[in-house]
């Protein structure tokens, strides 16, 4: 009886020490930001990879021209990247994904009035990789793809604001990059115009 209480506080005394992860564990390196990213028609889970923080204005990420993307994103490699957005939503449900104001890397374009600017126009596949899986990598705050232009895409996110990095191939000629105000949704604007000074 003595004994097997000496074992039970040396148990409950060594617990603190042997049950806590270790510092060296990156446990965000274990979230899976893919999952429930599949259009499954009414199982789709609806949720966007891109780049946030926790309780940040800004989720940036990419678009695709899914008939199910009710979060903007489809992680399905039949599906065309439409654009990269400032605003998204997770679990929506069957509501609009936002996708507000994409940005789009054109790698030539010689004059950008000859631009495919419409989505479209200017969609484009996702460069598979060798074994025919995505290029795409979401990690929390950031996410990353390729596109078949040889456009590799880069995103981050602040608490206010998304960065972009675009890093066009070598023979790129004359690359531009569109931003989309219009968003080609039942809430859209047409014929509208503004001026940069």
């Amino acid at each position: 009886m003595r004994l097997g209480r000496i074992g039970l506080y040396t148990l409950a005394l060594a617990y603190p020490i042997v049950g806590q992860p270790s510092e060296a564990d990156d446990l965000a390196s274990k979230v899976n930001l893919f999952i429930g990213t599949t259009s499954k028609g009414v199982a789709s889970g609806h949720v966007f990879p891109g780049a946030t923080i926790p309780h940040g204005m800004i989720k940036a990420g990419l678009d695709t021209d899914s008939p199910d993307r009710h979060a903007g994103y489809d992680r399905n490699i039949s599906y065309n990247a439409t654009g990269f957005s400032q605003l998204h939503d997770t679990g929506t449900g069957g509501g609009y994904p936002l996708s507000n104001f994409k940005i789009w890397p054109f790698a030539s374009c010689k004059r950008f009035g000859e631009c495919p600017t419409s989505i479209a126009g200017r969609r484009l596949k996702r460069q598979a990789l060798k074994d025919g899986s995505l290029p795409d990598i979401a990690e929390p705050g950031y996410f990353a793809t390729s596109l078949v232009s040889g456009v590799h895409v880069e995103l981050t996110a602040s608490r206010r604001a998304a960065l972009h990095r675009y890093t066009f191939p070598e023979n790129s000629k004359q690359p531009r990059i569109l931003v989309d105000i219009s968003k080609g949704r039942v809430e859209t604007l047409f014929y509208a115009s503004f001026v940069v000074d």
